[in-house]
């Protein structure tokens, strides 16, 4: 016996049906909004979240500046039970921005002597913090902001969807119980 492919039937949401509840319509301009929704949801949150991004890293290279440090300890020597060329924490001291000295540590690479000079970023209130992202970086970091921005402004305004539709069935459950009673008024007592 052959078999007849099943027929997709497009826009069924909107066609006129007899049987066609007011909550299928209601259900078929909510589904609607929701797409409509996510998309305008995702473009805005990743756009902004992107302008957002860039602008703080933006910043971020233009506060942060590079001050000389000099070490106040040796750095650990390389050891064999380290793995690779691991930087090692060690105290450091710098010129604040108001001239007076400053102390903190910082990671420096394994057997710097005690002493030496090296290069450190600090943020406009002197304290010692990480080098600003390279511009490349920073517009990833922003690209990868702005997606995921999108995919959680969808995922939330999708996530309403099947409230929407428990709250649509419930009431169409509630419906049908009604003409069922209905019915079986008219048949006598016979269906329940």
């Amino acid at each position: 016996m052959a078999r007849t492919p099943p027929t997709r039937v497009r826009w069924w949401r909107w066609r006129r049906n007899p049987l066609k509840r007011p909550a299928d319509i209601v259900e078929a301009w909510l589904v609607l909004l929701l797409w409509l929704s996510a998309v305008a949801a995702a473009a805005l949150a990743g756009v902004l979240a992107g302008v957002m991004s860039a602008e703080h890293l933006e910043r971020q290279r233009t506060e942060r500046q590079r001050v000389s440090a000099v070490l106040l300890e040796d750095a650990e020597p390389r050891s064999s039970s380290r793995v690779g060329t691991a930087p090692v924490w060690v105290g450091v001291r710098w010129t604040g921005p108001e001239g007076a000295p400053r102390t903190d540590r910082t990671r420096v690479e394994p057997g710097t002597r005690a002493g030496t000079r090296i290069m450190v970023w600090t943020d406009p209130q002197g304290r010692l913090t990480a080098r600003p992202l390279s511009p490349s970086t920073g517009m990833l970091q922003a690209t990868a902001t702005g997606v995921l921005a999108a995919t959680v402004a969808v995922a939330v305004v999708l996530g309403a969807a099947p409230a929407g539709r428990c709250l649509l069935d419930r009431r169409r459950m509630r419906q049908w119980e009604e003409e069922w009673r209905q019915a079986d008024l008219r048949w006598g007592g016979k269906t329940f």
